[in-house]
């Protein structure tokens, strides 16, 4: 079930009316972030990072402007890497983009951002403000941004590996955005959300 809205928002509880609208079961999560939540538009990037217990890592990106609605539907993606699960020990933001196995072109990056604005247009917010957020031609994610997804999830995972198998978390992905420079997950889904996603 998908509820779009505008991002800050004080107004939750029309949001939960809508939610109840498409489900009489759906339940509306909020929790706390640790910095000032941005607009949708102003986020550096939007992130998820699909993990095979033991294999690899493979991580899918949106850049500035952006944020996880693209990843975690898979609507479009602008970076993506790929790391050997034997790599995390290793890994650094020095040698993170030898993992890169794609970056968007000019060309289809333009297209991208033309969806995205169409699409901010259509849950009301004013294209005049947030056109500027997202620039006209591909400025690859910062590496201020990687420094944290590598510090407080990639590490993590590896460290975690033993407590992740005994649960049966073998095949999931985490999604979020950035708020700040740092990310913030929101969502963990396994493979019946990328079966259901796929038939979408």
């Amino acid at each position: 079930m998908d509820i779009e809205n505008v991002g800050k928002n004080n107004y939750f509880y029309n949001t939960l009316i809508r939610v109840k609208e498409k489900d009489p079961l759906g339940v509306l999560v909020l929790f706390n972030i640790t910095s000032e939540p941005t607009e949708r538009y102003e986020r550096w990037a939007g992130i998820s990072v699909g993990i095979d217990l033991g294999k690899d890592v493979i991580i899918d990106a949106v850049s500035k402007g952006f944020d996880g609605r693209e990843v975690s539907k898979s609507i479009c993606t602008h970076e993506r890497y790929f790391i050997p699960w034997y790599d995390l020990r290793k890994l650094s933001i020095e040698n993170f983009k030898e993992y890169q196995t794609y970056q968007i072109s000019n060309e289809n990056y333009r297209v991208s951002r033309m969806e995205r604005i169409e699409f901010l247009k259509s849950i009301g917010l004013n294209s005049k403000v947030f056109s500027k957020y997202i620039p006209e031609e591909y400025q690859p994610i910062p590496d201020f941004i990687w420094l944290s997804v590598i510090k407080n999830l990639v590490k993590q995972l590896e460290k975690s590996e033993e407590f992740l198998a005994s649960y049966g978390f073998t095949n999931f992905a985490i999604s979020g955005h950035t708020e700040g420079i740092n990310f913030t997950p929101w969502q963990m889904f396994d493979k019946s959300r990328y079966t259901l996603i796929k038939k979408r």
